[in-house]
């Protein structure tokens, strides 16, 4: 009799342990998504008012910003990057929003985090020509500088475009005729 209740005792005590750690782990994973997408929210106010300084800012000093056409190095031209890229079009309803599927990933030394998402825009060039929309995929590596987090290395993978209709598509198994 005493042997079962100090059996039920100790389960009931291991299991009430997992339930807070289980409660620690999903607050400091909400608290960490709402740090990481106060980037998200600062980098779409930059985009829409065409301030490549305030998207800069979230960057470190050797951050990375990997794109389609290679990879931009350093904070300085990844500002310069984004001046160029401003002065030929405009944005309007940028939108990021990290996949909320998955929290964000922390290093174990509570230092860098991993997250990913996507994000959708509209664009205009600075000729006023008509408006399209963009959609690319994210996926970003953070630091911790002090109490802020800053992007150390973004990679941003364009959503291929749909094929247009009528075209015959090869597919892989197939060898496209002369």
């Amino acid at each position: 009799m005493k042997m079962r209740v100090l059996l039920t005792l100790s389960v009931l005590t291991i299991a009430l342990s997992v339930s807070a750690l289980a409660q620690q782990k999903d607050t400091a994973d909400s608290q960490l998504a709402q740090q990481l997408d106060a980037i998200g929210r600062i980098s779409d106010e930059g985009f829409n008012k065409g301030d490549a300084a305030a998207i800069a800012a979230l960057f470190t000093q050797d951050a990375v910003l990997v794109l389609q056409d290679g990879p931009v190095y350093g904070k300085p031209a990844i500002e310069k990057w984004l001046e160029g890229m401003f002065q030929n079009v405009r944005f309007s309803n940028h939108l990021t929003k990290a996949d909320r599927k998955a929290p964000p990933l922390l290093s174990k030394a509570g230092n860098e985090a991993w997250w990913f998402g996507e994000w959708s825009t509209a664009v205009q060039g600075k000729d006023n020509g008509p408006t399209q929309q963009a959609k690319a995929y994210w996926s970003a590596v953070h630091v911790r500088e002090g109490d802020v987090w800053k992007t150390s290395m973004l990679t941003i993978v364009d959503t291929p475009k749909p094929a247009a209709t009528g075209d015959k598509t090869t597919s892989p198994t197939e060898t496209p005729s002369n």
